[in-house]
């Protein structure tokens, strides 16, 4: 099992989805910028979350918060328009809010607790 450790700021507002067997997935991306000069581009890993976590974070994950997150990669291809393509995705298995976040709907700005510490042994079958 590979693990990858990520950061940067969200490029656009965490979604927070239902998939069909009835679990949540928070859905978000990271840009990786590479290269350099006139060779430099950006290029995004789309990650995903799920569970009792992705609900209770779901609120904080807002265009331009920086993140850190770690889990699990994989590549996924297809085919676009422009021939094959392919994405890094992660299934995240920890999130760290990196600084004082607004809350939606809120100007106050205040630290997050690390969601890494949310107690879920209530949920876990064994």
């Amino acid at each position: 099992m590979s693990v990858i450790i990520a950061s940067g700021n969200l490029g656009k507002d965490a979604e927070l989805k239902t998939i069909p067997s009835g679990h949540k997935v928070l859905e978000f991306s990271i840009p990786d910028t590479v290269g350099f000069g006139k060779n430099k581009k950006t290029q995004w890993l789309e990650c995903a979350m799920f569970g009792l976590r992705a609900e209770k974070i779901a609120q904080y994950m807002l265009k331009g918060t920086p993140v850190q997150v770690t889990g699990n990669p994989s590549i996924n291809s297809y085919e676009g328009k422009s021939g094959y393509k392919s994405v890094l995705k992660i299934s995240v298995l920890d999130v760290e809010l990196l600084k004082g976040v607004r809350r939606e709907g809120s100007s106050d700005t205040r630290p997050v607790e690390n969601f890494n510490t949310v107690n879920i042994d209530d949920q876990i079958p064994f």
